[in-house]
C-alpha cells in the first residue's frame, strides 16, 4: 500500500462544503494539528516498553491523537503497509491509511464526508475521546485505479491521557473472511434447505398418489427426507447461535405439551429404534413462558445423546418439576441408565467434544449454549454408577428476551 498523502489543515475562516454532497462537516471533525505538533506528540509514544506492549498483540493498532491523527502503529500494522517505521504516516487519518473512498473523495479526508457520519471507525474514535470505550464494525471500501476492494473490520477505540492530553488506542481486526463466510453459509442453508424440502414435498406427494403396497417404502423415504431437513435447521441454528444472530421469542407455553410434543417428534429419529421414551408420571403440568423453537430443540438435543448412548431395549424417562431452591424455576430432565465415564463427563459441553466419532459433538453444547444465551437458564448434569445419567435445564417461569 502506498503512503498516503493527508489534505493541509484548513482555514478556520472559510470552511469548504463537500464538492460531491455540498455537506459541510462540524469544525472539530476537519481540525488538524501541523505535522511538527504531530511529529511532537509521536515523541511521547518512544518509550521501548510501550512498543514492546502494542507489537505484542495480534490485532492491528494506532494510536491517535485528539484531531484523529497516527501519532502511533504497532508492528502488525507497519508489517501491513511494508515499512519499517511509521514516520511515513504521522498526521494521517485512518481512513486516509487504509485509502478509504470517502476519504479520498471529500474535501477535508476522513471523517468528514456525509457518508462518515455512518462509520464504525470514526464513531468509536470519538466516543474514545469522550472517554468511554467503543466497539464498532466498520466497512471500507477502497479504490485504487480501477481495483476495487471492500474491507469488514472490527474496530474498537480506547481512551487514555498522557502528559495531560487525551488519546485513543484504535485496534482493527479483519473480519471480512469472517463476514463472507457467513454469507456463504445463509446462501448453501437456504439452497440446500429448499432443495431437500422439496423432495420431501415430491415424495409426500407420490405417497398420496401410489399404490398402497408402495406407500410403506415411500413414507420411509418421507421420514429420510424429513429427518434431513431437522439435522439441517438443527445445524443452521447452532450456527446462529454462536454468532448471536438468534432473537429469542418468548410466548406462553405448557410443561406438559411441550414434552410430549418433543417425545412424539423424536420417536421416528433413528435413535429411539428399539428404545422406549416414557414421560415420568409426577412431572408438573404448568404454564411458563420461553422460546418454543429453541426449547424443543434442546429438550431434543437432551433425548437424543440419552438415546444414542443406550443399547436397545434401553427405557430414557424425561420429566418436569419446579426447582425446590427455587420456586420461580421451572426444571426438565431427562434420565437414561448407563453412565458417562469420567474422563468425558469432565469435557461434556465443550464444543466438538464427542464419544461418538468424528464430526459429531454438538449436541450437549448445543444444550448449554442455547439454554444460557437465549433462554436465560442453567444446564447441567449428573452421572453416577447404580443412578445412571441425568441432563437438567433450569429455567425462568417468566423469561426476558435476549
Amino acid at each position: 500500500m502506498s503512503s498516503p498523502a493527508f489534505p493541509p489543515a484548513p482555514s478556520l475562516t472559510h470552511l469548504v462544503p463537500d464538492r460531491r454532497t455540498g455537506y459541510t462537516p462540524p469544525l472539530g471533525l476537519i481540525t488538524r494539528a501541523s505535522l511538527s505538533d504531530v511529529r511532537e506528540q509521536a515523541a511521547l509514544f518512544t518509550d521501548p516498553l510501550i512498543r514492546t506492549l502494542m507489537d505484542s498483540v495480534t490485532n492491528l493498532v494506532l494510536i491517535l491523537n485528539r484531531h484523529r491523527q497516527i501519532l502511533f502503529a504497532n508492528r502488525q500494522m507497519l508489517d501491513m503497509l511494508h515499512l519499517e517505521a511509521a514516520d511515513a504516516i504521522l498526521g494521517v487519518r485512518p481512513g486516509e491509511l487504509f485509502q478509504c473512498e470517502h476519504a479520498r473523495s471529500a474535501t477535508h479526508g476522513c471523517g468528514t464526508s456525509e457518508a462518515c457520519t455512518q462509520c464504525g471507525a470514526l464513531k468509536v474514535i470519538l466516543a474514545g475521546l469522550d472517554g468511554v470505550r467503543g466497539v464498532e464494525e466498520c466497512r471500507i471500501t477502497r479504490r485504487n485505479d480501477e481495483l476495487v476492494e471492500a474491507f469488514d473490520l472490527k474496530v474498537c477505540g480506547s481512551p487514555f491521557e498522557h502528559k495531560g492530553d487525551a488519546f485513543v488506542v484504535f485496534a482493527i481486526m479483519d473480519i471480512s473472511h469472517e463476514k463472507r463466510r457467513r454469507a456463504l453459509e445463509r446462501i448453501f442453508f437456504h439452497d440446500i434447505l429448499n432443495t431437500v424440502g422439496s423432495l420431501r414435498n415430491l415424495v409426500e406427494l407420490a405417497c398420496e398418489q401410489s399404490a398402497p403396497a408402495a406407500q410403506e417404502e415411500l413414507q420411509l423415504v418421507q421420514q429420510f427426507f424429513q429427518g434431513m431437513v431437522d439435522e439441517i435447521q438443527a445445524q443452521k441454528l447452532l450456527l446462529d447461535a454462536e454468532n448471536d444472530e438468534l432473537q429469542a421469542q418468548m410466548q406462553w407455553l405448557h410443561s406438559r405439551e411441550v414434552m410430549l410434543a418433543t417425545i412424539s417428534s423424536m420417536r421416528g429419529n433413528d435413535a429411539a429404534r428399539g428404545r422406549t421414551i416414557e414421560l415420568d408420571a409426577q412431572s408438573v403440568s404448568c404454564p411458563f413462558k420461553s422460546d418454543n423453537t429453541l426449547l424443543r430443540r434442546v429438550l431434543s438435543n437432551m433425548l437424543k445423546n440419552a438415546l444414542e448412548a443406550e443399547e436397545e431395549g434401553a427405557v430414557i424417562r424425561m420429566g418436569s418439576t419446579v426447582d425446590p431452591n427455587d420456586p420461580e424455576r421451572i426444571v426438565f430432565w431427562v434420565h437414561n441408565p448407563s453412565v458417562i465415564p469420567r474422563t468425558a463427563a469432565l469435557q461434556i459441553f465443550q464444543r466438538s467434544f464427542t464419544t461418538k466419532g468424528a464430526g459429531r459433538g454438538l449436541g450437549t453444547y448445543s444444550i448449554k449454549l442455547l439454554t444460557e444465551r437465549y433462554l436465560k437458564g442453567r444446564a447441567s448434569f449428573v452421572s453416577w454408577e447404580g443412578a445412571g445419567t441425568t441432563f437438567t435445564i433450569r429455567l425462568p417461569l417468566e423469561a426476558m428476551c435476549h
